[in-house]
């Protein structure tokens, strides 16, 4: 064992001769990763178990369910809020349009029935499981033989581990896959000022109560129906507070 040991800490340290962080350029703690990242065993097989279930559905072998969806009928976005008091009754998140009634269509749910996932499962499990062992064998003899292996500093290992890649713009940062950089450059664009004011949380005072509360600035017209607040903010809420229950009872239940 140690013979073994030593010779693998020879040739790593023979690999990390005149390197440094393949990513930010760092020369401190660096580490050995092999450059496809091996998962968690179970994290890799959920992979390869939906990977060939999607295969199988668009073959047509297996049909994903359905169920009901609603939506926005402006823009089709499912990210609704319903509103107790103020009508129309739903509002949308992403285009601000108000509707009595969503629109609702079915969609795939991406899941199978219970009785198609367990004859899915009888007939793939044992190809799924060994092509996971397979690979996951080929990875870790490419890492022993530091073949396919990146440098990282340590900093850049944990990064990469949660995720994320080295921003392009300061490679100091890391972003977020699909991004184009960190939030910290993407705040300082004129885009990005504005969606950070969005998140900016500020101060609401409740035109009923008098309380205060915090809410992120994107929600502060929503905020402004005390209604809501009352129903999403307060600790008491529209039920248990006297002043909200004198109130909504005032208003009736069509009051804007």
């Amino acid at each position: 064992m140690g013979g073994k040991r030593g010779s693998r800490e020879r040739l790593r340290a023979e690999f990390l001769k005149g390197k440094v962080c393949e990513w930010c350029g760092s020369g401190e703690t660096l580490t050995v990763q092999h450059r496809q990242q091996i998962p968690p065993y179970i994290q890799h097989l959920r992979e390869a178990t939906l990977a060939l279930l999607e295969a199988k559905v668009t073959e047509g072998e297996f049909k994903f369910q359905e169920e009901e969806a609603r939506s926005c009928p402006a823009c089709g976005s499912r990210s609704l809020a319903s509103r107790k008091v103020k009508r129309p009754h739903y509002r949308c998140l992403n285009c601000r349009a108000e509707f009595d009634e969503p629109e609702r269509r079915m969609i795939p749910t991406g899941r199978l029935c219970r009785a198609e996932w367990k004859l899915f499962w009888e007939r793939y499990a044992r190809q799924i499981k060994q092509g996971v062992l397979d690979e996951r064998k080929r990875l870790h003899e490419e890492a022993e033989r530091f073949e396919n292996c990146i440098v990282l500093c340590r900093r850049c290992q944990f990064a990469r581990y949660r995720g994320l890649a080295l921003c392009p713009a300061c490679r100091k940062g890391y972003r977020r896959p699909g991004n184009e950089m960190c939030w910290n450059c993407f705040s300082k664009t004129e885009r990005g000022a504005e969606v950070a004011k969005r998140y900016e949380v500020v101060t609401i005072k409740h035109s009923w109560c008098g309380n205060e509360f915090k809410v992120e600035r994107q929600f502060v017209e929503i905020a402004s129906d005390p209604g809501v607040v009352c129903a999403e903010l307060c600790e008491l809420g529209p039920e248990s507070c006297e002043i909200a229950k004198s109130r909504l009872g005032e208003a009736g239940p069509d009051s804007t």
